[in-house]
């Protein structure tokens, strides 16, 4: 484990040797395809994690795995940033042992985040016919899951996977978005709690909302995200990101009240004053 440069976390985890595959345009400059290709070629480590780097099975590192328990001061860990947690080729007992370590270690606030939302409910639940560790909101609330979306494509691909999840059994899990590299406009009227159009009916459900009244959407419309990153890409062949692309995000989440975390913009642009924005859904303990 080690502290990051990310701006809304304090370390990253990675206790699995592995090299993820690409599934969407936002992967096209991704930075971890080019870490795996170093370490494959560094000669400094085992030749089991190098042939991991390089595309073959993925190797738990057990040092590695127990860092968080090692750990004392609060900090908010994102979970496998070095790849993918719900990539196909990770196997399940991988999974679970990484769950197993998050729910000992109820100081930290983890952040998993997967372009695979859809093999949470099958990971987590179908395989075993009941919510990993018999469930129970006390195990799940220093974990919040994430997905990334880079366009409208994207987005509408992975979100319906994300809400499946939260809607499919327990209430303490938390889900956001991370719109990053965004490389273009994005409507997310769809997934983020109910507000009203011009006609004073909600977005999301077609009810009336009741001015002053906090407005739920009725059985059948499912969850909503609770939290949104925007950032735009960095590195060398970075594709540029219009700050009236994040403004507009940042003005469908003021109005839905879903935290908004304006990471960074593209390239080393700084980030336009009114873009300054760091809300987390959760209490920042560190």
């Amino acid at each position: 484990m080690q502290k990051t440069k990310i701006e809304y976390l304090t370390h990253t985890w990675n206790p699995i040797a592995m090299r993820c595959t690409p599934i969407g345009e936002g992967c096209k400059n991704c930075w971890h395809l080019a870490y795996a290709k170093r370490m494959a070629a560094n000669p400094k480590i085992d030749p089991e994690r190098r042939e991991a780097y390089a595309g073959g099975n993925p190797v738990l590192i057990e040092k590695e795995l127990e860092a968080p328990l090692r750990l004392r001061k609060p900090s908010i860990i994102g979970v496998q940033f070095m790849g993918d947690l719900y990539h196909p080729g990770v196997p399940t007992d991988f999974i679970t042992m990484v769950y197993e370590v998050m729910a000992m270690s109820q100081q930290h606030q983890f952040i998993v985040c997967t372009k695979r939302p859809e093999r949470l409910v099958p990971v987590l639940y179908e395989e075993k016919g009941r919510w990993f560790l018999g469930g129970g909101n006390w195990i799940w609330q220093n974990i919040m899951h994430l997905t990334t979306a880079e366009n409208q494509e994207m987005l509408d691909v992975r979100v319906p996977g994300l809400l499946k999840f939260k809607d499919a059994g327990c209430n303490a899990w938390e889900i956001g978005v991370s719109l990053e590299p965004l490389l273009g406009r994005i409507n997310m009227d769809r997934y983020l709690p109910g507000v009203a159009d011009e006609t004073g009916h909600c977005r999301r459900c077609g009810y009336e909302v009741v001015p002053e009244i906090t407005h739920e959407c009725p059985a059948g419309f499912g969850a909503s995200i609770d939290w949104v990153i925007v950032g735009g890409e960095t590195g060398t062949g970075f594709r540029p990101m219009e700050a009236d692309w994040a403004r507009s995000i940042r003005d469908q989440c003021r109005e839905a009240g879903v935290p908004f975390f304006m990471k960074q913009m593209s390239g080393k642009a700084p980030i336009p004053e009114d873009l300054m924005i760091c809300q987390y859904p959760f209490e920042r303990k560190p």
